[in-house]
């Protein structure tokens, strides 16, 4: 891998010029040491320094430092291997270089380093297909072919786009013209089951919809599917997403797989910050668009409402499940699961004030994530505090404040008079039993059940601590 970067004389005052984080989530980052990576400048060679960042919310993070100033354009050589994975790796971001069916696929962010004092400037992408098999198709955000592909933004345009390479199929199958038009292309290789196949063009169909519901028709979206020995699941990217499965995938409901398709596309577009999982709610959206019916909708945000009303953990502070995210059960549903609770009683108290009911016209809460999805879009950084600007006309400032922090605090949601589009469409209080799992999450990863929790349902059902794990699926 070559990376040059033009003229960094002039940006840095200190000799910190990237910073890496050895982790995302629960995911190590490609593993470097200061001898892996040959850096020179115009001048010559330059020695890389990992140096602690020191800092308190990402204690894994590094700063790279350079020996001396940098004259003229800095080069970075490094060489980049495939993650060694196997069923016991535990689930985590879609982020990291594996093989799959002859081909690899990675996202940026695994394996570049953080550019500091960014700023705008063109990108350019080469691939070397030269030794590679007829059959090899190279294709990222920026485009396809080997190059030289060209974009303009900010570090992230690197950072957070996806790269893919090998034998890949596509569909639709004339995919080169994608930047031309406002449409969503899907790639894979080997395979696909005959359940994603047959839904692989729910992506085409909904993004055209989608990108004109954010008022973003500006560009088009790429979607990458990945295919795994173990679950499903996936991450956004800059106009793309990651979905990766098993052959489980075959036993779900259309409705749980469109429900995933569509969050992860909806992050390109919603998801006003990293922090701020719970500003996405686009699990109505295809009920929206005319593409599923009711009985989809009812499903899905029935599962929604349920799981949030059920967890054992439903007063933990949101920041505390988000540390706990990939080792817990139950923290892993709180920022979607509550952030859709929330928003749902956001929106029927907006739309009952407006009169604006009904899924056929858009309320005022949608035209609130529609403006903080833009001013994201364009570069802002989107705090709590423009999403309660934007709640104070409504609420008021006392009542808009209190109920943000309710819900980060773990308050319990009043939902007595929620309803979804209008009051036609109510919600109704049912009894159900908590959601207990019965035993930890670690022995998924493990592969061996342990911390069997005496007198659960997994308990009476005959599991027993150090029993192996051999096909899990909820």
């Amino acid at each position: 891998m070559f990376c040059v970067i033009e003229s960094l004389c002039a940006l840095f005052e200190s000799r910190a010029i990237f910073d890496y984080d050895k982790f995302w989530g629960n995911v190590p980052s490609h593993p470097y040491t200061p001898d892996d990576i040959h850096a020179e400048d115009d001048a010559g060679p330059l020695f890389l320094r990992f140096e602690a960042a020191n800092s308190v919310n990402s204690p894994s993070l590094n700063n790279w430092t350079v020996s001396r100033d940098v004259i003229g354009d800095l080069v970075l050589k490094f060489d980049v291997h495939p993650r060694q994975v196997d069923i016991t790796t535990p689930l985590g971001a879609r982020i990291d270089l594996r093989r799959d069916h002859g081909g690899l696929l990675v996202a940026g962010r695994w394996f570049l380093p953080r550019l500091l004092h960014d700023q705008e400037r063109l990108y350019t992408l080469r691939w070397d297909l030269s030794e590679a098999p007829e059959d090899t198709r190279a294709i990222g955000n920026f485009g396809e072919g080997p190059g030289p592909l060209q974009k303009t933004g900010f570090w992230r345009t690197l950072f957070k786009s996806v790269y893919m390479v090998g034998p890949v199929q596509s569909f639709p199958e004339n995919s080169a013209d994608i930047d031309a038009t406002r449409k969503a292309i899907t790639y894979w290789v080997g395979h696909l089951p005959a359940k994603v196949d047959s839904l692989k063009n729910y992506n085409s169909e909904i993004y055209p919809k989608m990108s004109s519901f954010f008022n973003d028709v500006d560009h088009s979206y790429r979607v990458f599917f990945r295919q795994w020995i173990r679950d499903y699941g996936g991450s956004g990217f800059l106009d793309s997403h990651i979905l990766e499965f098993d052959d489980t995938v075959s036993k779900e409901e259309d409705s749980a797989l469109k429900s995933i398709f569509t969050h992860e596309m909806v992050h390109g577009f919603a998801v006003v910050s990293e922090s701020r999982e719970w500003t996405t709610r686009c699990y109505m959206l295809p009920y929206r668009f005319g593409i599923c019916d009711k009985a989809y909708m009812d499903r899905v945000c029935n599962i929604l409402l349920r799981t949030y009303f059920t967890s054992l953990l439903i007063d933990i502070e949101i920041h505390q499940s988000e540390d706990i995210f990939f080792s817990n059960w139950y923290a892993e549903y709180i920022p979607y699961k509550r952030g859709h609770a929330y928003l749902l009683h956001i929106d029927s108290r907006l739309r009952a004030m407006t009169g604006r009911l009904g899924p056929d016209q858009n309320g005022p809460m949608d035209d609130i994530v529609i403006d903080l999805a833009a001013r994201a879009r364009l570069g802002e950084t989107i705090t709590n505090q423009p999403w309660l600007d934007s709640l104070y006309p409504y609420l008021g400032k006392d009542m808009a404040d209190k109920e943000l922090q309710d819900m980060l605090d773990g308050k319990y949601l009043d939902m007595s008079q929620a309803f979804v589009f209008s009051p036609a469409m109510p919600l109704y209080d049912v009894k159900q039993a908590v959601l207990e799992y019965g035993f930890n999450k670690t022995s998924i990863n493990n592969r061996i059940v342990s911390g069997l929790m005496q007198g659960s349902d997994a308990d009476k059902a005959g599991l027993r601590d150090d029993e192996m794990v051999t096909v899990w699926q909820v």
